[in-house]
């Protein structure tokens, strides 16, 4: 047998390279503008931070300037004694509060008044010559007075005389004498932040410049107040009638809560009426199925009850021979009642046939004609009245016949049923 081999040549065009490649393109450009928008935020904030950073510095720059004027001491002190302060764990506030309070105690003392006189003499320090040291020389002083005392209770009590509260705080500051203090002042000068004064009046300056130029904006608000204030008033009475419209749709709402809860009620009620009607019908048709199958199980039971009766006459042989009996018996009831009535016909018959002259034999005899008793051919009468005789056996052939093969073919009929069953 003949074989044949086909070979079946695919080829695909690839036509999506393009648009992907279109894509790729725009996307790469996307992520390029992008990249380049993130640069330029991060330029920005970086901007921002820097002028944050430097007008942090001005302010500071400035706050320990007017300091400096107000406690009589150099910005290179103050701003050292700022990191001291930082890194003693001390707040610059509580130290400049502090080297102010003990300012005027001492000066006080001077004078041979106030509560630091008895502290002072305690610690074996002349109010007069620290009144007239430098602040941060007479602040020193004091440290290594206090940390040379072996109590730490009189520590405490003499620094509350001089410092007031912040004295307690101060403490941990002046922990290591004249010689911690100088040992972080000097790692200030180190990292660049003691601050000159000519740097710290250039910056007071530049912060006095901020300040005018937030007053001259203000200048130009208060000057814009005539436009704005009718603008604020607009959107304050439309802001009004948001917020009077929002409480009627908020009241609007809450009045529906109580409709809606209601509807919601009755759904649940009208499923739970759905859910117990379907356990009444479920019941209800349950109730009557097994009603219905009780009834037609009687019904089965019956029938198989009769027709097992019907069987066991069948089996026990007792419906085929009374049947045949009862048949055979009324077969002979009509037997002879046909017999009889058929004799009695056929006497009168012969009786009639005599009066006209019929002999018994089919005959006619014709008296005074010719011999005595001479036959003759029979008439047309006779002839009709032997057709009549015959059609009156054939019905009583049928009387007798018919109800037999009735009563045997209902007896078939009943012994072929009970034998299927």
């Amino acid at each position: 047998m003949a074989t044949a081999d086909a070979t079946i040549r695919i080829v695909a065009e690839d036509k999506t390279a393009d648009a992907f490649g279109k894509l790729d393109s725009r996307m790469g450009k996307a992520q390029a503008t992008l990249s380049k928008f993130t640069k330029g935020l991060a330029a920005v904030g970086a901007l921002a931070g820097l002028a944050k950073l430097g007008l942090d510095a001005i302010k500071s720059a400035d706050e320990i300037q007017k300091l400096s004027v107000r406690l009589g001491a150099s910005t290179e002190a103050l701003s050292e004694y700022q990191h001291v302060a930082d890194i003693s764990g001390v707040s610059f506030t509580t130290l400049t509060m502090g080297l102010q309070r003990m300012t005027r105690r001492v000066a006080e003392a001077a004078l041979g008044t106030g509560e630091a006189v008895k502290a002072l003499e305690e610690l074996g320090l002349s109010a007069a010559d620290l009144n007239a040291m430098p602040l941060d020389v007479k602040f020193e002083t004091i440290a290594d007075s206090l940390n040379g005392l072996e109590s730490d209770a009189d520590k405490v009590r003499l620094a509350m005389k001089l410092f007031d509260s912040e004295g307690v705080a101060l403490i941990q500051t002046m922990s290591e004498g004249s010689a911690g203090i100088q040992a972080m002042r000097e790692e200030a000068r180190a990292l660049g932040i003691s601050l000159s004064t000519d740097t710290a009046n250039a910056a007071a300056a530049a912060n006095d410049e901020l300040a005018k130029l937030g007053t001259a904006f203000d200048g130009v608000l208060l000057a814009l107040l005539p436009v704005i204030i009718p603008l604020v008033e607009g959107l304050a009475a439309g802001l009004m009638l948001v917020a009077a419209g929002l409480q009627k749709a908020i009241e609007w709402i809450a009045a529906l809560k109580a409709p809606i809860d209601g509807m919601i009620q009755g759904f649940k009620d009208a499923g739970a009426s759905a859910a117990e009607m379907k356990s009444q019908v479920v019941g209800s048709i349950g109730g009557m199925k097994d009603e219905a199958m009780d009834r037609v199980n009687s019904m089965v039971d019956g029938i198989k009850s009769r027709f097992r009766n019907m069987w066991d006459s069948i089996s026990n042989r007792s419906i085929v021979p009374d049947m045949v009996k009862d048949v055979v018996g009324w077969f002979g009831v009509m037997k002879a009642s046909s017999i009889r009535e058929t004799e009695a016909m056929r006497k009168g018959v012969l009786k009639e046939a005599g009066k006209m002259g019929f002999s018994a034999t089919g005959g006619i005899t014709v008296s005074g004609q010719g011999n005595a008793g001479a036959v003759r051919t029979p008439s047309m009468r006779s002839s009709a009245i032997v057709a009549e005789l015959r059609a009156l056996r054939k019905d009583l052939a049928n009387v007798v016949a018919t109800p037999i093969v009735g009563a045997v073919t209902r007896g078939q009929l009943a012994t072929a049923g009970a034998v299927r069953h």
